[in-house]
């Protein structure tokens, strides 16, 4: 089974440059609506699944978003995770999935081709009407792959 039981969590490391940069706005800044609307989905995911998630963006993030004040709040309150400067989430995000692979998922567009990672579990992603829609489907794939049957704590 490639969900290790051993484990409370299941990890789920979102590339948040990679959302907050899909359907850019009318003045092509990145949407800091879109980090609302992942969230949403993934507290819906939480309460059915034993997951915890963490959502990481490159430094120069900030000076490409529409909201850079609630960005700014969100990284000094340790909700979103930013990257030092000069350097790429996605090398943090697969260093974590490299350390992690039985029981870590990526949600991001980018195909990771440059990177050598073996059995890299990578969820694509559009926001369709306000909606975000992952493929495959994430919870076809958690309830394949964790053991619900025993009890487990799950925190919002």
């Amino acid at each position: 089974m490639w969900w290790n039981a051993n484990l409370d969590k299941f990890s789920i490391i979102i590339d948040g440059s990679n959302i907050a940069l899909h359907k850019k706005t009318q003045n092509k800044k990145a949407r800091y609506k879109n980090f609302t609307i992942l969230i949403a989905f993934l507290k819906k995911l939480q309460k059915r699944f034993p997951i915890r998630w963490e959502l990481v963006v490159d430094a120069s993030l900030r000076h490409k978003i529409d909201n850079k004040d609630t960005l700014e709040h969100l990284i000094n309150t340790g909700k979103i995770i930013q990257c030092p400067s000069k350097s790429e989430a996605d090398n943090f995000i697969l260093g974590f999935f490299r350390n992690h692979p039985e029981n870590s998922i990526i949600i991001s567009n980018d195909n990771f081709d440059d990177h050598e990672v073996s059995n890299l579990q990578v969820f694509k992603f559009a926001i369709i009407f306000e909606e975000l829609v992952l493929y495959p489907n994430i919870e076809e794939f958690l309830e394949s792959n964790i053991n619900l049957s025993k009890e487990v704590k799950v925190n919002d």
